[in-house]
């Protein structure tokens, strides 16, 4: 059975490394007008408050503030808060890739959008990475196959600029 395109949507919280318990919640001000989906990457922008990641945001330079733990709705003229699972490197989180072989594991590869707007791991790796695949995400009743769209575990890395605060 073929894996389901965007099954699970954006990054979802897994677990921490070491078991050193559950991952703290931080809160994060959006900006102004914006909102964000669970699973959306936030980064801190250059007035200092937070916007989803967009695609063409380049790992350089990136501010990554953590991964939407919930949905907020954009209203205009305020600025709403979002709690954040933190992109601490002991985080663990899984996302779809858009294929994946068991040779993806160690590799590092940026992320992308999917059609319908969701975070997910593009099948090339690139010069903006900004994850690093450690694993196929399974667990119990769950179907995950190696290829078109396999959902696998990632660690937030700042191999190429990108700070994670």
């Amino acid at each position: 059975m073929a894996n389901p395109d965007s099954a699970q949507k954006g990054f979802r919280f897994v677990r921490r490394i070491g078991g050193t318990g559950a991952a703290p919640l931080v809160p994060r001000t959006l900006d102004s007008n914006v909102g964000c989906s669970t699973g959306d990457l936030i980064k801190i922008s250059s007035d200092g408050v937070s916007d989803p990641v967009a695609t063409a945001d380049t790992a350089t330079g990136l501010l990554l503030a953590g991964v939407a733990a919930h949905g907020v709705t954009a209203s205009s003229g305020v600025q709403k808060e979002v709690l954040c699972y933190p992109c601490d490197p002991d985080n663990v989180f899984a996302v779809q890739k858009q294929s994946g072989t068991a040779g993806d594991v160690g590799a590092t590869f940026p992320i992308a959008r999917d059609s319908n707007g969701y975070f997910e791991v593009p099948t090339a790796t690139a010069t903006d990475d900004l994850v690093l695949v450690i694993g196929k995400y399974d667990e119990e009743g769950y179907t995950n196959a190696w290829g078109a769209d396999v959902d696998v575990l990632v660690k937030f890395t700042e191999a190429d600029g990108a700070v994670i605060v």
